[in-house]
């Protein structure tokens, strides 16, 4: 799906973003080769290339990406890979595809995008001759923080290179987690169209704001790659940085602050996320790309920018509290008057799946928790009572959610559930 998006033969997917670039890494270079990497990159990347791979004797050299002729100095006749990603973590800059993968192959050397910010909706460097791309799918092509995972695109024949290397590093993608990425990817076009607009018009206000000295967002005519930005992308992305004139106390009062947004070293997700520099590039330890003391970065998520998202007080119940609790069977089993709001905002999980305790019985069951109080819902959708074994584990969880249940659940022998009625803990109990 990822190879139709980018426009390319073939795609392999992996554990991880790092899983995918240090496998293709492995891939085609051996002892000797070189390696062009730009300053201003993730920081995982920046390890893998001054660290990781010199360890097997390849040599690593970093240059600015926004200047093409660094590029053309740095080039060795070893030179066998050039790793670029754009724009920029963190500090959102350009690389001249065009320009940067044409010197890459006069000199017989791959170049590699790294395309997470700006996703393939925003930029296509396969279209314009990259020979690979890949992504941290755990970012906007997931795009709800709940899946890690990496993609690598191109040629059949180098794919197949790269695959025959995947097998040995171990990299492989978990089958829920392929399928969480699936339905990320799905919605793809709709969510970076919010991405685009919701950075664009919160970088746009920050920027006349007189607590903030600069904001590095390449949708801003301010930025000095602008023009670049124009020719090479149709949008921009979700993220931008920001820096404060208040230096670093001022950062750390600003992500104090949010009410809205989340802090969070990761992004692209449909929330709204900050970090600051603190959080960003961690894996890098050159100063030339690490961002100003005052850096922020902000992810934007993609609800509509004219909408406030739903809040609740003490005083109201939590948006989540009219969804009905459900069996498997689609059996409503705990009207919506029978709860109470929480007493903090959580989101409610459910795991539909079903216990092995190593015997012949194997009972389905549906569980969901709801995590206020430490309350636990626990519902059969099977109708019989189990085993003993399944019993005494369901009571042990339960008991391990609230040490001390009121109510007709505490300590008595009988299971928590009986005939699909419903019990809760933390001073809930209904009828059994």
């Amino acid at each position: 799906m990822v190879a139709e998006l980018e426009g390319t033969e073939a795609g392999l997917v992996t554990a991880s973003g790092m899983g995918a670039i240090t496998t293709v890494a492995l891939a085609l270079l051996t002892a000797g080769d070189h390696v062009i990497v730009q300053r201003s990159t993730y920081g995982g990347t920046t390890s893998l290339a001054t660290g990781l791979l010199t360890r097997f004797g390849v040599s690593c050299t970093q240059v600015d990406q926004t200047d093409v002729e660094a590029f053309a100095r740095a080039m060795t006749p070893r030179t066998r890979l050039l790793l670029v990603e754009t724009p920029s973590n963190p500090l959102l800059e350009l690389t001249d595809l065009t320009a940067v993968i044409e010197l890459a192959h006069a000199h017989g050397a791959y170049a590699v995008v790294d395309n997470t910010f700006a996703t393939p909706v925003n930029q296509r460097p396969a279209a314009l001759g990259a020979d690979l791309v890949w992504h941290s799918a755990t970012k906007f092509l997931g795009g709800h923080s709940d899946v890690t995972a990496g993609v690598v695109v191109g040629p059949a024949g180098l794919i197949d290179r790269v695959w025959q290397t995947a097998i040995v590093t171990g990299a492989t993608l978990g089958p829920i987690d392929a399928w969480l990425l699936l339905r990320g990817i799905r919605t793809l076009p709709l969510r970076m169209a919010r991405h685009n607009d919701n950075a664009l018009a919160l970088a746009r206000a920050l920027q006349e704001h007189p607590a903030v000295a600069q904001v590095r967002y390449p949708g801003l005519p301010s930025h000095p790659q602008h023009d670049l930005a124009a020719k090479q992308m149709s949008g921009c992305g979700g993220v931008f940085s920001l820096d404060l004139a208040g230096g670093r106390p001022a950062a750390a009062t600003l992500l104090a602050e949010l009410r809205l947004a989340k802090r969070a070293a990761s992004l692209g997700s449909v929330s709204t996320s900050w970090c600051t520099r603190v959080r960003c590039g961690r894996g890098s330890s050159t100063p030339s790309n690490s961002p100003p003391p005052a850096s922020a970065r902000a992810s934007c998520g993609s609800p509509p920018a004219s909408r406030r998202p739903p809040t609740c007080s003490p005083t109201s119940p939590a948006p989540w509290t009219s969804w009905p609790v459900r069996r498997a069977d689609g059996a409503a089993v705990l009207p919506a008057a029978a709860r109470r709001p929480p007493a903090r905002r959580h989101s409610r999980v459910f795991v539909h799946g079903r216990f092995d305790l190593g015997s012949p019985l194997e009972t389905p069951w549906s569980l969901a928790w709801a995590w206020a109080d430490a309350e636990l819902i626990v519902v059969n959708d099977s109708g019989h009572t189990g085993s003993d074994a399944l019993r005494g584990h369901l009571r042990a969880a339960l008991d391990r959610l609230a040490p001390a249940p009121t109510g007709q659940v505490g300590g008595v022998s009988r299971p928590p559930m009986i005939n699909g009625a419903v019990t809760r803990c933390g001073g809930f109990v209904l009828p059994p």
